[in-house]
């Protein structure tokens, strides 16, 4: 009895220090965790010539060299590496944001994040104006009578031609159609940006365009006035 008294002690003990032992391989400090990366430092890491592509979400540097979509050191020529992107991964859906970095390697910290640095709040009495509200961006369901029009995407300037999946949103009285669902959130975050481009480049195409000759006239023939061939009677 007292035997297996012991040997319940003994299992005991051990399950504690293996406890111990793995709580505190969890609080120490990843080799990850000691790399610290400043911004100027994160442009260096861009994925052009060879060079590794970084870039920092919430605080944490990622390796996005060996992502397929992010080859150069680009993603859809919206998105760039060697940059703090947390603003766009909040535009992305969630799953799609925690699956991402899920699967992304770690590879330090941002410098800012690290030492907690605070933004000084503005004196009181310099309260900032509230800003103008800026008009709606508005999903719009595209009528059957676009379908088959040849047409620009604001976001990647690629001509498409309408279809039933073509997504499209109204903003400021006009209606801009996308090529692929992953341009409409970067429209909305910064409407202004693309509609502008848009204009841009219907300007340019405007300009590029030869002025239409004037249209020939047939020259007028002039007829003669008619003339009587009847003779006056003789008295």
């Amino acid at each position: 009895m007292f035997a297996r008294q012991k040997l319940l002690l003994l299992i005991w003990v051990g399950f504690l220090v293996l406890s111990l032992i793995a709580a505190a391989a969890l609080a120490a400090p990843q080799d990850w965790q000691k790399k610290t990366f400043t911004l100027e430092q994160l442009k260096q890491f861009d994925g052009k010539n060879g060079k590794p592509a970084y870039a920092a979400v919430n605080g944490i540097v990622y390796d996005l060299s060996k992502i397929g979509p992010w080859k150069g050191g680009q993603h859809m020529k919206l998105h760039y590496a060697g940059k703090d992107l947390t603003e766009e991964f909040k535009q992305a859906p969630k799953d799609i944001h925690s699956h991402v970095l899920a699967e992304l390697p770690k590879v330090g910290v941002l410098a800012q994040a690290k030492a907690g640095v605070k933004k000084s709040a503005p004196p009181k009495s310099a309260a900032p104006k509230p800003a103008p509200a800026q008009p709606v961006v508005k999903d719009y369901k595209v009528p059957s009578s676009y379908y088959g029009k040849l047409i620009i995407c604001p976001v990647t300037n690629n001509s498409f031609k309408i279809s039933p999946d073509t997504l499209a949103v109204r903003y400021k009285g006009r209606t801009y159609f996308f090529c692929c669902p992953a341009c409409v959130e970067p429209f909305k975050a910064n409407p202004e940006k693309y509609a502008k481009r848009v204009i841009k480049v219907q300007t340019k195409s405007a300009e590029k365009s030869p002025t239409p000759a004037p249209a020939k006239t047939k020259p007028t023939v002039k007829t003669p006035p008619a003339t009587s061939t009847l003779k006056p009677k003789k008295g």
